[in-house]
């Protein structure tokens, strides 16, 4: 991604450079628009922005965006991509809009087209403060990094990972305060394919095992009796060949995704509230640490996770 932050005068003296520079950029390409920090903006630098925004960059295969631009400049904001998640952008993004820009970081990533960012400037940027527009449940499990899978930058998201990544009273209070305090619009409980935790959990319930006697691990069980629910509802659906049946497991796995988003609604009055009225999202996915593929369910609480506000597809947006 390439990012053009534009002087605090914009003048003819800034045309021609802006000119060659825009000239560059080629199909595939995402730019920046920056006028954030710019307090005047000639008109001629104006007609060559608007050039390039509504003919040139769509002619060669650009994607752009236009980032504080004030109103009398008659240049809406465009938000495609930007290099970190700000206060204004989070405020103008629904739900919907931030699943579809971690669908969007999930097809990059499996593709490998992830975008170049600029991470010392992003530590930069966020030094004093932060704006997530969502937070994410996931496993410690090192194949499932959530920044790295939605390609997402530094200020983007909130990472909670604990094993299995079950929902305890100190992961409600961190979510009550990525929604709540800071204003993340989206919840996502990530689950993922060949899960350590959920495998072990399933071999424990299905042979009958203590998992603390048997493993020496003191406080497992705080981890395995949260997933055990699951483990035993698909034993009474479809019992397993053995206790790590991989495609048992991985049932087992989505099954929990769902049972604990049932329970967070049900332990959180705070999120349910702010649920019940659309202020944020929640929703389940299953990793695939085979193919680097998520898949959201659907299903999604708090919204149609298929639709905007407006009931048109999701808008196309990406963030970090």
């Amino acid at each position: 991604m390439h990012r053009i932050e534009l002087a605090s005068e914009a003048n003819f003296v800034n045309r021609a450079h802006l000119a060659a520079t825009l000239g560059d950029f080629r199909r595939g390409d995402q730019v920046a628009l920056d006028a954030r920090s710019t307090d005047y903006v000639d008109p001629d630098i104006l007609a060559l922005v608007r050039e390039f925004v509504e003919d040139a960059a769509p002619a060669r295969g650009v994607a752009v965006s236009l980032v504080g631009f004030k109103e009398r400049y008659l240049l809406a904001d465009v938000i495609q991509y930007v290099d970190f998640t700000t206060r204004e952008l989070q405020a103008s993004l629904t739900p919907q809009r931030v699943l579809r820009i971690l669908q969007e970081g999930n097809e990059r990533f499996a593709s490998g087209q992830r975008l170049a960012r600029d991470l010392v400037r992003q530590v930069d940027a966020t030094a004093t403060g932060q704006h997530p527009m969502a937070v994410v449940l996931s496993c410690i499990d090192s194949r499932a990094p959530a920044e790295i899978l939605f390609d997402v930058g530094i200020g983007d998201i909130f990472s909670v990972r604990v094993a299995g990544n079950v929902a305890k009273a100190k992961v409600l209070g961190s979510m009550e305060f990525a929604c709540k305090s800071v204003g993340a619009k989206l919840i996502v409980v990530l689950g993922h394919t060949r899960c350590g935790a959920v495998k072990a959990t399933c071999r424990f319930v299905v042979e009958g095992i203590d998992p603390v006697a048997a493993t020496g691990l003191t406080n497992l069980g705080s981890i395995t009796s949260a997933i055990s629910d699951a483990v035993e509802a698909e034993q009474r659906s479809a019992p397993p060949r053995s206790g790590d049946d991989p495609e048992f497991v991985d049932r087992v796995a989505a099954r929990h995704v769902h049972n604990t988003i049932t329970w967070i609604e049900q332990h959180s009055p705070t999120l349910k509230e702010m649920l019940d009225r659309g202020e944020v999202g929640i929703v389940g996915a299953m990793y695939d640490v085979s193919s680097g593929r998520v898949q959201f369910f659907g299903g999604a609480h708090g919204f149609d996770a298929g639709t905007d506000a407006d009931g048109s597809a999701g808008a196309a947006v990406s963030a970090g």
